[in-house]
């Protein structure tokens, strides 16, 4: 089946895991972007994301808080794998394989960050006290831990519809949209339970036999 897209070659398929279109042919306003990637911003992030996982290992051999900066690591990787695709579509927006990678890491790749500032939380009421905790630490591990596994896999799998269908159903968007909403939501109570532990510890006057 030939193409009929004005300013395409009959035979140029733009999208999809058929996709022959390079810039050769096919103009980048003609990729699921509508545009070329930005070599020094793509590698601008790339690099930084590099520093952070380089950080986070050797901090992580320093300090021993392994949980924290295995998270730290791992969404550092997952933004580098989303990064390099974006290189990979600098030279090719038309590449189908690097744009499904890209969407997927780079959506996705939030959720490990915020499991590592659970474990931060968690750490810190043990250091403090739990003794003005309304829960114990542990709980954060158990409540909040899954609910941002079921929203990693809601974002995946609306990431991973969206680039077979290049965004245009309503049902990869509402999938995708379900699993940011969800994320959204445990980081709205986590910053509820943080603000009102540090403010019961506050008015516990702990912290001047602690610091003072």
């Amino acid at each position: 089946m030939s193409n009929t897209t004005p300013g395409l070659p009959p035979y140029a398929v733009p999208f999809g895991p058929h996709a022959n279109c390079t810039l050769d042919i096919c103009p980048a306003q003609y990729s699921v972007y509508g545009y070329q990637a930005s070599l020094p911003a793509n590698v601008a992030f790339l690099s930084v994301y590099i520093i952070v996982a380089m950080l986070h290992a050797q901090l992580g051999i320093m300090t021993k808080h392994w949980w924290f900066r295995l998270f730290m690591i791992a969404g550092a990787i997952n933004a580098m794998l989303g990064y390099t695709a974006r290189l990979f579509m600098y030279d090719n927006p038309f590449d189908y394989t690097a744009f499904q990678m890209q969407i997927v890491c780079i959506t996705s790749g939030s959720v490990y960050f915020s499991a590592a500032l659970y474990f931060v939380f968690a750490e810190t009421i043990t250091y403090l006290s739990t003794d003005i905790s309304p829960f114990k630490p542990q709980l954060i591990y158990l409540i909040y831990l899954p609910c941002e596994l079921i929203s990693l896999c809601l974002q995946a799998v609306g990431a991973g519809l969206a680039t077979t269908t290049s965004g245009d159903t309503q049902k990869s968007i509402n999938i995708a949209l379900a699993g940011m909403i969800l994320q959204v939501s445990i980081l709205v109570t986590f910053c509820f339970l943080g603000g009102d532990y540090l403010v019961r510890y506050y008015w516990s006057n702990l912290w001047k036999r602690r610091f003072t």
